[in-house]
């Protein structure tokens, strides 16, 4: 496993993680509109 492959997997992570933060806030905004509202 090379540098470029460990570096594929951080990527890879990082974009994981940014797309379940997007999702949770997504689910949030959908949860606490008609809370609000």
């Amino acid at each position: 496993m090379g540098f470029g492959a460990w570096k594929g997997g951080v990527f890879a992570a990082v974009l994981v993680l940014l797309l379940l933060v997007v999702v949770v806030a997504l689910f949030a905004g959908l949860v606490a509109r008609p809370a609000l509202s």
